[in-house]
C-alpha cells in the first residue's frame, strides 16, 4: 500500500483592490496576523501582492487595479531563458570572486595551488626552528623551565605526534 502525501496545504483567495485602496488593505491583513510575502512589479505598474499567515498557512493575494490602465497585464511574464542565463553567470562571478578572495591564485587564473601537507621530517625541522627562536629569544625562561642539557632536537621530537615520530625513526 502506498500513500501520497500533499505538503502544501495552501488555499489562495484573490482580492481585486483599487490602488488608492492598497494602504488600508494592508494594515487590516497586517493587523490580521498575515506577513508579505510577495509584491509584482512589472514595467513600473504594481500587479499583485500576496500575503500568508504562517500560523493558518492561509495565502491572500491582492490583486491591484489601476485607475487610468485598461489593458493592464494581470501576471508576471515568466523569465526568459537568457534571463535564467544571465543570473547564473552573474552568480558564478560573484561565486568565483568570494572563492579568489579566500584562496591564493597563481599566475594561471583558473589554477588554485593548495599547500600540500608537511611531512613529518619537514614538520619536525620546523619545530626546531621554532624552540630555536623561543630559547634565543628569552633564555632564562628556557633554562628555568628545562634542564641545560635538553637541546632542541630533543623537545621538537617530543612535540611531535606518536605517528610521526615512529615515521622519522623508522
Amino acid at each position: 500500500m502506498t500513500f501520497q502525501f500533499k505538503f502544501s496545504k495552501t488555499t489562495e483567495t484573490q482580492f481585486n483592490i483599487d490602488a488608492s485602496a492598497i494602504e488600508r488593505a494592508r494594515l487590516e491583513i497586517s493587523d490580521a496576523g498575515f506577513d508579505l510575502l510577495e509584491i509584482c512589479h512589472k514595467d513600473e505598474i504594481h500587479l499583485h501582492e500576496i500575503w500568508k499567515n504562517s500560523k493558518t498557512s492561509k495565502v491572500i493575494r491582492f490583486n491591484i487595479i489601476q485607475e487610468d490602465l485598461t489593458d493592464e497585464v494581470d501576471e508576471c511574464e515568466d523569465a526568459s531563458r537568457q534571463d535564467v542565463v544571465s543570473e547564473l553567470v552573474d552568480l558564478w562571478l560573484e561565486l568565483r570572486a568570494i572563492r579568489n578572495h579566500f584562496t591564493e591564485v597563481s599566475d594561471e587564473e583558473y589554477f588554485y595551488e593548495t599547500p600540500k601537507p608537511l611531512k613529518p621530517l619537514e614538520q619536525f625541522w620546523q619545530k626546531v626552528n621554532e624552540v630555536k627562536e623561543e630559547r634565543d629569544a628569552d633564555p632564562e625562561a628556557w633554562d628555568f623551565l628545562f634542564k641545560g642539557c635538553i637541546d632542541e632536537t630533543i623537545y621538537a621530537y617530543h612535540e611531535l605526534s606518536y605517528a610521526d615520530r615512529a615515521a622519522i625513526t623508522h
